[in-house]
């Protein structure tokens, strides 16, 4: 039923295991590292932006391309991740529809797009804004967490 030690998170090594006297060939670190690799679906990065395949408007076009192109640079454009990032210009276009046309926008909209959004991590490996020395130094005198203080 899980709980400490039953995760794998602290097996013993090989070497160790034979040390030991109780190693067996078919709970080795090879046999686990095989069947973890077995799970990964690895797709492989396209090589030029396609087109759209879902009917995205002017608005949506222009989140798409906007999307697609930062994935491509960062060598992260995939089969999946184009998926995700016309799923996203869907979604900013129906926001932008209901926006113009002066409708409410439901959370769930929001939600959806900036789960879309988490997936396709855009922000990882980017450059930190703020560098150390240039922290807000209000937020350090009245008792913030510099992370939580707005920059600037």
């Amino acid at each position: 039923m899980g709980g400490f030690g039953s995760g794998g998170h602290n097996r013993l090594s090989d070497a160790e295991k034979k040390r030991r006297g109780t190693f067996v060939a078919k709970q080795s670190d090879a046999i686990y590292d095989a069947r973890a690799a077995a799970n990964v679906l690895a797709f492989p990065t396209l090589r030029e932006i396609p087109a759209a395949e879902l009917p995205l408007n002017e608005i949506g076009s222009r989140k798409y391309d906007e999307l697609a192109r930062a994935l491509f640079d960062a060598g992260r454009l995939t089969t999946v991740s184009r998926m995700l990032a016309e799923q996203v210009a869907s979604l900013f276009q129906e926001q932008h529809r209901r926006m113009s046309a002066g409708l409410p926008v439901p959370g769930s909209l929001s939600d959806k797009m900036q789960r879309a959004l988490a997936q396709l991590k855009l922000a990882d490996g980017a450059p930190t804004i703020a560098q150390p020395q240039t922290r807000n130094e209000r937020a350090r005198r009245i008792g913030f967490a510099a992370r939580l203080a707005p920059p600037g």
